[in-house]
């Protein structure tokens, strides 16, 4: 119980730090607030929505935390692959959520590790969908890695291109899809032997 308690302490702490984001881009990015707003509330709908373990919901929290980071004290624009990182813990985490969510309907292990790779690339394809029809619309940096100059804060330079850095977002994508894999299939194969060494015994 105390486990649990302190579980909750952090996913309540990680929602306010993401209201905290979205108070401080009303007044430097209100599109970009009103999509913290957003994030929050799914987050808070699938925390009394889903049946989950109560670390999924601490790591969902973790995920959109790290996000906020990179814009509110601008990691994306200071460290080059801040983002890439994103989005290689990003993969394995929605990978994580789509098999808790998948399990008791797919009993097939090899189907369902199949189900959970090609959910979460189809996921991260349409978040790079949505990066490409922001930055069109709105004008936005979404797209590319765009560096604050070391002395001209307020100058941001281009050292990846929109399609290299999309490129390069689906490399780490599939890389951590592929960490999943190999966890989940490792942890299956050691299931196996314990379950085939009980029956020995």
């Amino acid at each position: 119980m105390k486990k649990e308690g302190v579980m909750k302490s952090f996913i309540y702490l990680g929602w306010l730090l993401i209201a905290a984001g979205a108070v401080i881009d009303l007044f430097q990015n209100p599109l970009g607030s009103l999509g913290w707003i957003l994030l929050l509330t799914l987050l808070v709908t699938l925390y009394f929505g889903l049946k989950v373990p109560s670390y999924m919901h601490l790591l969902l929290s973790f995920m959109v935390i790290l996000d906020i980071l990179g814009e509110t004290i601008g990691l994306f624009y200071f460290v080059e692959y801040y983002d890439k990182l994103l989005h290689l813990i990003n993969s394995i985490i929605l990978c994580i959520l789509i098999y808790y969510l998948s399990k008791d309907k797919i009993k097939d292990k090899k189907m369902l590790v199949l189900f959970c790779v090609f959910a979460a690339i189809s996921l991260l394809v349409g978040w790079e969908i949505f990066e490409y029809g922001y930055d069109s619309l709105f004008g936005g940096r979404m797209q590319g890695v765009n560096l604050v100059d070391g002395v001209h804060f307020s100058v941001y330079k281009s050292v990846v291109s929109a399609f290299d850095d999309t490129m390069e977002d689906f490399i780490f994508d599939v890389i951590g899809t592929l960490i999943f894999s190999l966890v989940f299939w490792f942890k299956n194969i050691k299931n196996k032997r314990k379950r085939k060494a009980r029956k020995h015994s």
